[in-house]
């Protein structure tokens, strides 16, 4: 395999999303839908919540969690619009020709 047909495997939303974040193509890449990682992180919060807390009603921190997540994904959404974006601009600009 040519390097160049390497790079357009390696071309997928989750290895952009790694070099963006993290300065690195990352190798957990996961298969679940997004909504199944949503709601396994949400399990996740819920399950901590329930077992640590003895003194607020359990709903009520996993909603204040679940505000402050909304909150970031908005601000990440945000960013990622711009950046995409700005690459779409720049292909634009350049007239990238995407063949081998």
């Amino acid at each position: 395999m040519s390097y160049i047909s390497e790079i357009f495997q390696r071309s997928n939303i989750e290895n952009v999303r790694d070099f963006l974040l993290y300065g690195s193509d990352g190798a957990d890449h996961c298969s679940k839908s997004y909504i199944e990682r949503l709601n396994l992180a949400y399990e996740n919060i819920h399950k901590v919540v329930c077992e640590s807390s003895k003194v607020m009603d359990n709903e009520e921190i996993v909603n204040k969690i679940m505000d402050e997540v909304c909150l970031v994904e908005k601000v990440h959404m945000e960013i990622g619009l711009q950046c995409g974006f700005k690459l779409a601009l720049q292909f634009v600009g350049e007239n990238i020709n995407l063949k081998e």
